[in-house]
């Protein structure tokens, strides 16, 4: 997916974009999860997700930026 948004005229906020849903069990850790990828830790105490939960994160692959959500 191309991302066409113009960051105030420096061209495209990513070359490439990608949804990632993430499934399992519940308590199986997959809040947690994205979490500690997104803020680089894990939380100490965390309640059950009730719904769903949305995260972003923009990463360098090369000279390439990819947005992950």
């Amino acid at each position: 997916v191309y991302n066409d948004k113009k960051d105030k005229g420096q061209g495209p906020e990513c070359d490439y974009g990608f949804k990632l849903i993430i499934i399992g069990d519940a308590g199986a850790g997959k809040s947690s999860f994205m979490h500690q990828f997104l803020e680089g830790r894990f939380r100490k105490q965390s309640t059950h997700t009730i719904g769903v939960e949305f995260g972003t994160k923009i990463i360098s692959l090369g000279n390439r930026q990819i947005k992950l959500q």
